[in-house]
């Protein structure tokens, strides 16, 4: 999996977020190739963001393309609570989503929470875990908890307003061939 992420500050409350992240995956029998673009604008206020935008997903899987697209809003709060050293922040996504070839508007939500514990100077030891909840079934979604994806890593602040995070990401998704897909992860965090 790849990323680019481009934030924007317009102000002294306002952001863009602008986006592509491209993911590869090969197997034995199949390659599956998603491309995501996403483009937001978010009012930041004392601790908490209110986001709203657009993403577009393409899914290449055996010669042939889907289409989804999504509106999507955010709320985000970084440091709802802290418990001696530890600082959980959370956010709350929820999606309308159209796909080709599907009839309906699907509708999910994506509650997301994140533990930030520091270990030794500027290292923190990072947890995260975010479910997918489709509410009904439009767009060719299933009604009911659809995915879970867990994170644990490393993250090491380089600047102000930027850091670097690794680890272990894994996924399970209702209905999947598989047990679970897990990736090791390294990323940009600003």
């Amino acid at each position: 999996m790849n990323a680019n992420v481009l934030r924007l500050p317009t102000g002294p409350h306002w952001r863009v977020l602008i986006a592509h992240q491209r993911s590869d995956v090969r197997h034995v029998l199949r390659t599956l190739i998603e491309s995501e673009n996403v483009a937001m604008l978010g009012f930041r206020f004392d601790r908490a963001t209110l986001a709203a935008g657009y993403v577009r997903d393409i899914v290449y899987h055996g010669g042939s393309a889907t289409i989804e697209q999504r509106a999507r809003q955010d709320f985000s709060v970084d440091h709802l609570a802290r418990i001696g050293p530890l600082v959980i922040g959370t956010r709350l996504r929820a999606e309308e989503r159209w796909r080709d070839g599907s009839s309906g508007t699907g509708v999910r939500i994506r509650p997301f929470v994140r533990l930030t514990l520091p270990v030794t100077g500027k290292l923190n030891l990072l947890a995260s875990h975010e479910s997918f909840v489709n509410l009904g079934g439009g767009a060719g979604q299933r009604g009911g908890y659809d995915r879970a994806r867990n994170f644990l890593g490393i993250g090491v602040p380089l600047a102000k307003r930027l850091g670097v995070e690794i680890g272990y990401l894994n996924q399970w998704t209702r209905g999947a061939r598989t047990v679970g897909a897990a990736a090791f992860t390294l990323g940009w965090r600003w």
